[in-house]
């Protein structure tokens, strides 16, 4: 199963105790695709880009208390510039994450991981 076979939304709806998170990207010089993947409710949510930074993200009104991986990554050559967390929702309210390159079949695996 890839990233493209879950349900892609721009928000979750019926946000109870909605919360921030912002996520920056160490060194990005690039833009990055940013994702919050939520494995138990079978949906992906893409970050929103700072206007002003290239490195920095945010996802609005998620649910606090929730367990969710976050995900930016960018194609490279032959493979990916991958960066990568599990967080608690509103525990965590700003991650800076560091990508690390990854073959297309180590980052093809490492998404399966974030969906089974």
């Amino acid at each position: 199963m890839c990233i493209r076979d879950r349900v892609n939304c721009d928000r979750i709806l019926s946000v109870r105790n909605p919360c921030v998170l912002k996520l920056t990207i160490e060194d990005g010089m690039d833009e990055f695709n940013a994702r919050l993947v939520f494995k138990k409710r079978n949906v992906i949510v893409p970050g929103m880009t700072n206007s002003n930074y290239t490195n920095q993200y945010q996802f609005n009104k998620v649910p606090v208390g929730e367990t969710a991986y976050v995900v930016a990554y960018l194609k490279k050559g032959d493979g990916y510039l991958v960066a990568y967390s599990q967080v608690t929702l509103g525990y965590i309210k700003s991650i800076v994450l560091k990508p690390e390159y990854r073959t297309e079949s180590e980052f093809n695996s490492l998404l399966d991981s974030f969906l089974q």
